[in-house]
């Protein structure tokens, strides 16, 4: 079942994909010593549009909002950031970042310009984040027309308090001197600012206050009380189907009506949903500025209720779903067929609900060991992959805690001497193993470069997916070698699966609290590492036990895990 929906994801992004597929160009940005690309799609129309995406977005996370508008007929061209994806420099978070990248929109526009031959009056700004926070700058600090400008969540932080983006750190606005010079005359072309009520990193207080500077009035809008809302959401007594198409339609709410409010030329449109990392792939707020921009900057566009990014989400969420169901089906089929290493080979006697259990014991001293190995990874005079490191670097404290508490034969629920290279290795096998993990690879590229992350590779990348490499290589083999203590010698399966349940449960934890607590962003930026990192343990099992060895699948399977998540994360100088 696994496989079948795998191969249903692969046909399905390939042809939501198609109207992009070899259209676009690659355009090289330079903005001082930074080196960077863009794409661009040629239109058949004498208007542009020029996207840039937020900190953590690449290239890749735009496209779905690229294609809109290139359907439209229009010439479309996204980037990258310094630190993203294909850019030759790392992202620079230190004072005057905020320059820095305004520097790097406008020389991403400037290429557009020279590569569309289009005049400033029929380009259309769209940006997200950090990207629109650039344009607003822009906008404001030079005298330019435009055809309009789209703004979803512009990061300014207005609401008197101390907050910013997860990447880039906290910092206040208040007496930023292009903001406080901000008037009802400061930007004269057509302007939208998108919010969404679910925003963990921009305040609606904030984007309210932005209003009220570039209009001159204030603008209240209503709350509802939890009470009310609930009371009205029982009483419609919605489907749970209707409820999870709604949710993945516009990014965390079963509402899916908003609110626009206009005063001179600029229009603020509230959406009642959209985490922030998911609001450039909901379907509520492309719809608002595909709306926006027909309606008040004259920009042509296809229907307003376009279903494209609603199912690639959909597509997505399936792919996710079937990777790790086939990675915990091989696993428990391999487990089934191909026996384990027995007691005597390991030269241990185990106690199994003690040993389960005192795990989480080992995760304290695995944990010190990861934080030290975190440090040293992090002081290294190389680029930093942002929020990759301390999963790789926890999981491989793990792993040594456990190589040395064997090792010194104190290892809390067994009794006896482990030995290490036990493994029978069966060579027809480990090719067949080495095939499938190689169709993985192929597998994970290619939903990769739907837009689900970025799969490029080259300079600091290279490195950091080496490293990751030899850590996960060395901890999936620690791993495999006690997995199969726990899954044989009458103890059960079920007992190998809780195994991982305990390896994966201090990572998943700040998980759930990141959530209880409304920091979604963060929540999803861990569970980027966390998902490929169960998915891999799974295969890596499978993998090890259908070859009869060890090591090989234990680099195969860390090659994958790098490949998920090295590739598409910001690099922070």
């Amino acid at each position: 079942m696994g496989i079948v929906l795998l191969l249903g994801v692969v046909i399905g992004l390939f042809a939501l994909n198609f109207p992009l597929f070899r259209r676009g160009e690659e355009v090289s940005i330079t903005s001082g010593k930074s080196q960077s690309k863009g794409t661009y799609y040629d239109g058949a129309l004498s208007t542009g549009v020029f996207i840039v995406g937020d900190v953590g977005e690449d290239q890749k996370a735009l496209t779905t909002l690229a294609q809109d508008y290139y359907g439209s007929g229009a010439s479309v061209m996204i980037m990258d950031l310094s630190g993203h994806g294909t850019s030759s420099k790392a992202l620079d978070t230190g004072k005057g970042f905020q320059d820095r990248l305004v520097q790097e929109v406008r020389s991403g526009l400037e290429a557009f310009r020279k590569k569309s031959g289009l005049e400033n009056e029929s380009i259309l700004l769209v940006g997200h984040g950090m990207g629109a926070r650039s344009l607003l700058q822009m906008l404001a600090s030079d005298s330019q027309t435009f055809l309009g400008a789209s703004l979803i969540a512009p990061e300014v932080v207005l609401d008197g308090k101390d907050s910013g983006s997860i990447y880039t750190g906290d910092w206040d606005d208040s007496k930023t001197s292009w903001i406080s010079s901000l008037s009802p005359q400061s930007i004269t072309i057509p302007l939208q600012i998108v919010a969404t009520e679910k925003d963990d990193v921009v305040s609606l207080t904030s984007l309210q206050e932005l209003y009220r500077k570039l209009t001159g009035t204030s603008l209240s809008i209503p709350k509802k009380d939890k009470k009310e809302e609930k009371k009205e959401e029982s009483e419609e007594d919605v489907p749970l189907f209707t409820q999870l198409y709604n949710t993945l339609l516009n990014g965390g709410s079963s509402h899916s009506d908003g609110e626009s409010f206009t005063n001179g030329n600029v229009t603020f449109t509230f959406l009642p949903s959209g985490y922030h990392s998911y609001q450039m792939q909901s379907n509520g707020v492309v719809s608002a500025s595909k709306i926006w921009a027909h309606s008040k900057a004259g920009m042509r566009t296809v229907s307003s209720t376009s279903f494209f990014p609603l199912l690639k989400v959909i597509c997505w969420c399936i792919g996710a779903f079937a990777l790790l169901l086939v990675s915990v089906c091989s696993m428990s089929l391999a487990w089934n067929r191909y026996p384990g290493v027995s007691q005597d080979s390991c030269g241990i006697t185990l106690y199994p609900w003690r040993a389960l259990i005192v795990r989480l014991v080992v995760w304290l001293i695995g944990a010190v060991i990861g934080l030290l190995l975190w440090f040293v990874l992090w002081i290294l005079p190389v680029a930093e992959p942002s929020g990759r490191i301390l999963p790789a670097a926890l999981i491989t404290g793990y792993a040594l805690a456990a190589f040395l508490l064997y090792g010194i034969h104190k290892m809390p629920g067994v009794r006896g001497s482990l030995q290490v290279f036990t493994g029978t290795l069966s060579f027809w096998r480990t090719g067949t193993s080495t095939v499938m993990l190689a169709g993985l690879c192929v597998l994970v590229w290619f939903l990769g470069e739907s837009g689900l992350f970025y799969t490029s590779f080259g300079g600091q990348r290279t490195f950091w997916i080496v490293i990751f490499t030899i850590l996960m290589t060395a901890s999936f083999y620690m791993i495999e070698l006690e997995a199969d203590i726990f899954s044989d010698n009458g103890v059960g399966i079920s007992h190998g699966f809780l195994y991982r349940l305990i390896l994966l449960t201090p990572l998943l934890l700040p998980c759930l609290f990141q959530w209880m607590f409304g920091q979604y962003s963060s929540c999803f930026r861990l569970l980027h590492s966390t998902f490929p990192l169960a998915i891999c343990l799974n295969f890596s099992g499978a993998f090890h036990r259908h070859s009869g060895a060890r090591l090989i699948p234990a680099i195969g399977a860390a090659f994958l895990y790098s490949l998920m998540v090295v590739p598409s994360a910001v690099l922070l100088a």
